[in-house]
């Protein structure tokens, strides 16, 4: 016979949007979407979501404005949460490369607070970019905010071996 396993529950990848809010020297806002997968807790699966993220920042100076274009991966399980990030902030005369890892505490994915820490990878420095930062995250997902759960399943587990003879 032959054997194939076969995902249970796997929603499908979806956009998801992504609004936050940091501190890092000053106040930032960040606004983007996730391309990723997600799912509610319920008898079959636990709350998580998981993706790429692509996302810019931005202050709200005038003076010493910049903007950030980020590409990042996100992990949120249940309470805990990670993301590891890429970051070009620029204030259109340098560009201030950083790699920035967070982690802290979510609410399945829709609500996220962070640390984080940016490392430089360049030379030019742009001040107002603080080294530590706490960010504030919510995630609009139409499947952790709406989908019905469902109450059959087959098994707890998230892989099943479907056997055929």
């Amino acid at each position: 016979g032959q054997s194939d396993v076969t995902r249970i529950d796997e929603d499908k990848a979806h956009f998801i949007i992504s609004a936050g809010i940091s501190y890092q020297k000053e106040l930032v806002g960040e606004l983007g979407f996730i391309y990723g997968y997600s799912a509610p807790p319920g008898p079959c699966t636990s709350g998580n979501l998981r993706g790429l993220k692509f996302a810019t920042e931005f202050n709200f100076n005038s003076d010493n404005f910049f903007i950030a274009p980020k590409v990042g991966v996100e992990f949120d399980y249940l309470i805990l949460g990670a993301r590891l990030n890429i970051i070009d902030y620029t204030d259109f005369t340098y560009h201030d490369f950083k790699f920035t890892p967070e982690i802290g505490l979510s609410l399945m994915g829709a609500f996220d607070i962070f640390y984080g820490y940016n490392y430089s990878l360049t030379d030019k420095r742009i001040e107002n970019i603080g080294t530590n930062r706490i960010t504030l995250t919510i995630n609009f997902d139409r499947v952790l905010w709406g989908r019905k759960k469902k109450k059959n399943c087959p098994q707890q587990s998230v892989y099943a071996i479907v056997l055929s003879v």
